[in-house]
């Protein structure tokens, strides 16, 4: 090696940073070219988190005087109005329909500790009421036939159009729940010399969903002896209304309150009153929620009076 040769620098060779591009790489950008986003497009999964961003011109609040509670509700999706809609049209299984829609009502909430089996009952429809009034119409429509007969006994038979202004109903049940906070029901008797107190007031959801799941528990074992079945649900529904009972003024304390199915039983095999007239005390103290769901109107046709009870499946399956 000469010296001249020795003083040259090293050769410093540079790797290419390219990337060499075979066929199967211009076949594999052609077949799943890369998705990049400018201004002018957007993701499905940033389309999605856009819109489940807390909005507040999307949203509603309902008031649960029970819980002395407010919850925010947002708007239901095109699934979720198919799927409680659908539902309403099923009437055969009441208590997959309440369950269904107490699902609907916790997917909506933006509060999700929300526990709407402890709504009282007139609570419960009253929610059901503003979700229809803030993701449909104000207004329920039906087709009435009229049944009155005439002198001879002939039925009426006209049919007419009437409209429901769902408004003046959640109205109306506001005030139901507002003022049931302060309801002080009760039913008393006397039994061997002792005095025996109910003390009253709406059943929470829970209640009513375990009473329509006793009752048709019964009737399943009765099978021909249906009567008998009726008259346990009714026994289970009134005795829902039961907050707590009292022994000459002593508050009986248990978890029975909690099982309609447990509670029912007890009352029956232990207590003796006029089960009848503690109907009728129900139906004093509690029927202004019952009023609210009676709707009374004229036949066009023979001028009589036309009634009938709003029930909560005409929210969602009626225009």
């Amino acid at each position: 090696m000469t010296e001249e040769n020795s003083n040259k620098p090293p050769v410093t060779i540079k790797k290419s940073t390219s990337k060499k591009t075979s066929i199967h790489d211009n076949i594999e950008e052609t077949i799943n070219p890369k998705k990049v986003e400018t201004d002018n497009t957007i993701s499905f999964d940033a389309l999605s988190k856009l819109l489940s961003t807390n909005d507040a011109s999307g949203f509603y609040d309902i008031t649960i005087p029970s819980l002395g509670k407010t919850y925010s509700f947002k708007q239901l999706t095109v699934g979720q109005q198919r799927s409680i809609s659908k539902n309403s049209e099923d009437f055969k299984d009441r208590e997959l329909q309440t369950k269904i829609r107490l699902g609907i009502i916790k997917q909506i909430c933006l509060d999700k500790d929300i526990d709407p089996e402890k709504f009282t009952w007139p609570e419960f429809v009253y929610t059901l009421a503003q979700i229809r009034d803030n993701n449909f119409t104000d207004d329920i429509a039906f087709t009435l036939t009229c049944h009155n007969k005439d002198d001879e006994g002939n039925e009426c038979l006209g049919k007419f159009d009437y409209t429901v202004d769902l408004g003046s109903i959640i109205k109306k049940l506001e005030t139901v729940i507002t003022e049931a906070i302060n309801i002080n029901k009760s039913y008393s008797f006397e039994m061997n010399g002792h005095n025996i107190e109910f003390i009253l007031n709406y059943p929470i959801t829970k209640k009513y969903l375990d009473m329509i799941n006793y009752g048709s528990k019964f009737k399943t074992k009765v099978n021909d002896k249906l009567e008998d079945a009726e008259d346990l649900s009714l026994s289970a529904f009134a005795y829902s209304y039961i907050r707590q009972i009292k022994f000459d003024d002593k508050p009986v304390e248990g978890s029975m309150y909690n099982n309609i199915e447990a509670l029912s039983k007890f009352i029956d095999s232990t207590f003796k009153f006029d089960f009848n007239d503690y109907l009728i005390k129900l139906d004093e103290n509690f029927k202004q929620y019952i009023d609210v769901l009676n709707i009374t109107t004229t036949c066009p046709k023979c001028g009589k009076e036309v009634k009938f009870s709003l029930d909560i499946d005409d929210f969602f399956i009626r225009s």
